[in-house]
């Protein structure tokens, strides 16, 4: 019961009658790692997936987000599962994805990477995954220019994992003297195999600072779960329009507070999904401050 398909434009809206419950005739050829997702609707009880006829070389591995599994894939396999129709989380569009690739180790699938500058002397990256095959570690690097980099740190990756994973890296640079700095992630699988992120870049000197070095507003906690906190200092001494944009410039939250009787405002941010996200302040003087911040 598939009810979407990424990397495509064909929909299925019908089904062959034959005595499989689930079933997927065919579809476009697989180009680029790709994912199914299925949709499980049914009765209390037992349940099982049954993979039949799976093309050759191509690596097939089924996600169960209930129970926290990922298995490969092969001909006249059967996954058992529980439905409990008391328990939403085992049965509907989000229970189970099939993630197809072209190689045999898929790539980590990076949903969201962020970096943002805590005070004038250090600068945290942020990032977050969804699904993980042999991730062994992360390089953190570092340009000045955007072309050479060189790396800075490294943090331990989790296996193979289809859980969300947060991560995050503190960088020192007190003593850099750039108006840009850029980063990067250089993930690396166990066989020593390595992809590298997009570029993130921060810049120095468009920072509002007050005389401490702090920001003129700023959220936290800052990646955001559910709640954070929007702090303003003595710079803001008007009423402020407070929108936040996604990172693709959608318009997603307007919000009035008055910095001068409220100078920690509470957001409720639950309601964002997993990304990156620009707050942007303006006050009754035109004047505009901005801040980026991760959603997780």
């Amino acid at each position: 019961d598939i009810f979407k398909l990424r990397n495509s434009n064909f929909n299925i809206a019908s089904y062959i009658s034959d005595s499989i419950s689930f079933a997927l005739d065919s579809r476009p050829e697989v180009k680029q790692n790709d994912t199914l997702f299925l949709n499980v609707t049914g009765v209390n009880g037992s349940q099982r997936i049954i993979v039949q006829n799976i093309p050759p070389n191509k690596y097939f591995y089924l996600v169960d987000n209930m129970l926290n599994v990922m298995i490969p894939l092969s001909n006249n396999l059967e996954y058992p599962f529980q439905i409990q129709t008391s328990n939403t989380k085992s049965f509907g569009k989000n229970r189970f994805y099939i993630v197809i690739s072209n190689n045999a180790t898929l790539p980590v699938k990076l949903n969201a990477f962020a970096v943002n500058l805590l005070n004038k002397n250090e600068a945290q990256l942020n990032w977050v995954t969804s699904l993980e095959i042999n991730n062994s570690y992360f390089e953190i690097e570092r340009s000045l220019d955007g072309e050479n980099f060189e790396v800075v740190g490294r943090v331990k990756g989790n296996g193979s994992t289809s859980k969300t994973i947060n991560y995050s890296y503190t960088d020192n640079i007190a003593e850099i003297k750039a108006n840009v700095i850029y980063y990067r992630l250089n993930q690396y699988d166990f066989d020593g195999s390595n992809e590298l992120s997009p570029v993130r870049a921060i810049n120095l000197s468009g920072v509002e600072e007050d005389n401490a070095g702090e920001k003129t507003v700023q959220l936290s906690p800052n990646p955001v779960v559910s709640k954070t906190r929007l702090n303003f200092n003595t710079k803001i001494t008007t009423e402020v329009e407070v929108k936040i944009f996604s990172e693709m410039g959608l318009l997603v939250e307007v919000i009035q507070v008055n910095p001068l009787t409220n100078p920690s405002f509470e957001l409720d941010l639950s309601a964002l999904e997993t990304g990156m996200y620009i707050l942007e302040a303006i006050d009754s003087n035109n004047n505009k401050f901005s801040t980026k911040f991760l959603k997780q």
